[in-house]
């Protein structure tokens, strides 16, 4: 059945893209859902408007055209635009748990002065951290995660005790080239999750997934689940 819900956007999430996914009150759950853009109709007299609970991704997963199709599909078959959306993305990156960031190795030139010394390459930026960029300005982390500075993955709720790696995503696509220009090996972004098998196929070698991974160009993915609405 065809339905989307209104929800309202809270003063920090006034900067979210179609797409983004949002973790909302849905009854007596929460569940994740995406963002499709303002509101086109006002809600009927009487209905309480609830707000977004928070954003789970520091941007869309999608692109403007991927997203246009995704709801464009949607309207054809008369779909939720919601299901559409999810069945387009690879199973492993879709979960309700929180995304997690990671310090790339880049040169302290490319990292805004407030953050110099807070920087550990391969290590986890903290809550606290996070939440301190986002006060700052609320596009920050989406654009140190697009200039490589910083990569986002999303683990699975069993991570933490040793839940399993099932491939890596391309990410930080415009970098590619630069990267790669004066290696011998010179691959093209790809869309959706590869295993380290499907990768050495292609002709990655493990030294080069982890210098890739390490740069910010690949995003570990770890076997998840979501429910979307």
């Amino acid at each position: 059945m065809r339905q989307s819900y209104t929800y309202e956007l809270p003063p920090g999430l006034s900067n979210l893209t179609p797409g983004q996914r949002v973790l909302v009150p849905f009854g007596k759950r929460r569940m994740v859902g995406y963002y499709l853009g303002p509101a086109t109709d006002p809600p009927p007299q009487g209905i309480e408007i609830k707000p977004v609970l928070r954003a789970l991704d520091a941007e869309s997963l999608f692109s403007a055209e991927h997203f246009e199709f995704c709801t464009w599909l949607a309207d054809y078959y008369f779909a939720n635009p919601a299901d559409c959306l999810a069945a387009s993305l690879p199973a492993a990156v879709k979960s309700a748990t929180d995304a997690r960031y990671l310090w790339a190795d880049v040169p302290a030139e490319r990292i805004p002065d407030f953050l110099q010394k807070r920087v550990k390459p391969g290590k986890n930026l903290s809550k606290m951290l996070i939440a301190d960029i986002r006060r700052r300005d609320s596009r920050m982390l989406a654009n140190l995660i697009r200039d490589g500075i910083v990569t986002q993955f999303w683990p699975s709720p069993g991570e933490e005790s040793g839940g399993k790696l099932v491939g890596f995503r391309a990410v930080n696509e415009a970098d590619w080239a630069a990267y790669f220009e004066k290696r011998s090996f010179q691959p093209k972004p790809y869309f959706g999750t590869r295993t380290r098998a499907d990768l050495k196929a292609e002709g990655w070698t493990e030294h080069f997934i982890r210098s890739a991974n390490k740069a910010g160009l690949l995003a570990p993915v770890m076997r998840e689940g979501i429910e979307a609405v």
